[in-house]
Formats: C-alpha cells, sequence, structure tokens
C-alpha cells in the first residue's frame, strides 16, 4: 500500500512540475503590450495628501503610485 501511495505522489508531483514549467514559457504574444520608458515627463501639478499638505506630482516619478479619489460629504 505504501509503495502505490509513493506511486502516485511521485506522479503528482511530476504532473505539478511539468505544468508550471510549461506555464514559464515564453510564447505570449507581445504585439499588444504597451511599453513605457522611465523617462517620460509628468505634468507639473501638484496634489493634496490625505492629511492635506501639498504634494508635487514629480516626487512620484518611477515609482508605483495609487491615486484615491473620494468625495468626503
Amino acid at each position: 500500500m505504501l509503495h502505490r501511495f509513493v506511486r502516485v505522489t511521485a506522479l503528482i508531483a511530476t504532473a505539478i512540475t511539468v505544468m508550471s514549467l510549461i506555464a514559464c514559457g515564453d510564447d505570449m504574444d507581445t504585439s499588444e503590450v504597451v511599453k513605457t520608458s522611465e523617462t517620460q515627463e509628468s505634468a507639473p501639478v501638484n496634489a493634496v495628501s490625505v492629511d492635506g499638505s501639498i504634494v508635487p506630482i514629480e516626487s512620484f516619478n518611477s515609482k508605483p503610485t495609487v491615486l484615491w479619489f473620494w468625495a468626503p460629504n
């Protein structure tokens, strides 16, 4: 019984490994992908942070940024 368990476990592990390797392939169609450059200029605008301070937009260059729009009333 243990021998069968080892064989089934090895088969499942092999299947998972093969599927993982197939998923890592580089056959993705990149014709629709928009590529950006880190040298893009941002508009000279200031934003107001949650605590009310003024933050220049240039401070977010080349950094992942989340804009949160909300209305307090």
